[in-house]
C-alpha cells in the first residue's frame, strides 16, 4: 500500500506539473425511497395514468401476501403511498382492459432503486388465447429506472396484456 501511495503521489505531481487537472470521479449514490420519489416527481408528475389503471388483474398465484396483483393497476407510482406486485420468479401478471382497444405501447414500471434489474417478457392478446410477444427483456442487465421501459409496436387490437417476470 505504501509503495502504491508513493507511486500515485509521484504520478499526480508530474501530471499537475504539466498544468493538467485530474478528473474527479464519484461513485453513484444509493437511491433511497425519498430520493426515488423526488426524481420521479421531477421528471413525470403529473403523468397520464394510462388505460390499465383500475382494470382487473390476475396472476399465477406466486406472490407475497402484502403485494397483490391489484397493485399493478392501482395507478400509484409514489413509493411512500403505494406498494407493488411481488413474489418469487418466475411469475406472471395479466391485465384485462375489459374491452378491445387499439394499443401501440406497453410501458412496464418495475421497482427501481438504481441497482435492481429485471428480466421479463411482454405479450398481448385480443382474445386471451392467442398471444403475441411485443417485448423481450429476457437478457436484460440494465437497472430499472423511474420512467420504466417502453415497448412500442405497430398499433393492434388488444384486450389482455401479460408480463412474465423471469428473474
Amino acid at each position: 500500500v505504501a509503495d502504491y501511495k508513493t507511486e500515485y503521489s509521484r504520478r499526480y505531481e508530474a501530471y499537475s506539473a504539466e498544468g493538467k487537472k485530474p478528473l474527479e470521479v464519484k461513485a453513484p449514490a444509493f437511491v433511497d425511497e425519498k430520493s426515488r420519489l423526488q426524481e420521479y416527481q421531477a421528471l413525470y408528475a403529473p403523468q397520464d395514468p394510462g388505460i390499465a389503471v383500475g382494470k382487473p388483474v390476475r396472476d399465477n398465484g406466486k406472490l407475497d401476501k402484502e403485494h397483490s396483483p391489484s397493485m399493478v393497476t392501482d395507478g400509484k407510482m409514489d413509493p411512500e403511498t403505494s406498494c407493488w406486485w411481488s413474489g418469487p420468479a418466475p411469475k406472471w401478471v395479466e391485465i384485462d382492459l375489459e374491452e378491445v382497444r387499439d394499443v401501440r405501447e406497453v410501458r412496464v414500471f418495475p421497482y427501481w432503486d438504481g441497482s435492481r434489474f429485471y428480466q421479463y417478457t411482454v405479450d398481448v392478446s385480443e382474445d386471451g388465447e392467442n398471444w403475441e410477444r411485443i417485448g423481450d427483456m429476457s437478457g436484460n442487465m440494465t437497472p430499472a429506472n423511474p420512467i420504466g421501459t417502453s415497448h412500442q409496436f405497430p398499433a393492434r387490437k388488444v384486450r389482455f396484456v401479460r408480463v412474465e417476470v423471469l428473474f
